[in-house]
């Protein structure tokens, strides 16, 4: 299994911008740990696991690939609470193997309108309706605006 380890590139101060290619099947927590001017991550279809890492980036949004199937809250992000910019998230339907933090920390201390997408009856939307956060129904990530 190809592993991208746990704070590979925290604390990257011009990280603006990254691709993970479809070679690395699993993310390490924090992953982007205070990467402040990082406002894309691009995610190439084929990874499969990922842990939160986006404390204190300036991304607003996330599109996870079809491939995804486990989203962790990780230890120190507790999921998509210390991303205050983030607005909206595409999560699909395979991703089965969702943190139940992953956005109900956020929600208790961000008063914000974060918006997920998803397919209906999903993993994604039961855990976002759970923590009041506003649910889109769409096939594809490529309809997340």
């Amino acid at each position: 299994m190809r592993v991208i380890e746990e704070d590979a590139f925290a604390e990257c101060g011009d990280l603006c911008q990254i691709t993970i290619p479809n070679t690395v099947e699993t993310l390490g927590e924090n992953m982007f740990y205070e990467c402040k001017s990082l406002t894309e991550v691009i995610y190439e279809e084929g990874i499969r696991e990922i842990a939160c890492g986006y404390k204190d980036t300036a991304i607003r949004r996330l599109q996870f690939p079809e491939s995804t199937v486990s989203i962790s809250a990780g230890f120190s992000s507790g999921g998509f609470w210390c991303t205050p910019n983030l607005e909206r998230v595409y999560i699909p339907a395979g991703a089965t193997d969702l943190a139940d933090s992953l956005f109900s920390v956020r929600a208790q201390f961000l008063n914000d309108d974060l918006t997920v997408y998803g397919q209906k009856g999903s993993r994604a939307e039961e855990l976002a309706i759970q923590s009041g956060y506003k649910f889109v129904e769409v096939e594809s990530g490529d309809e997340m605006p």
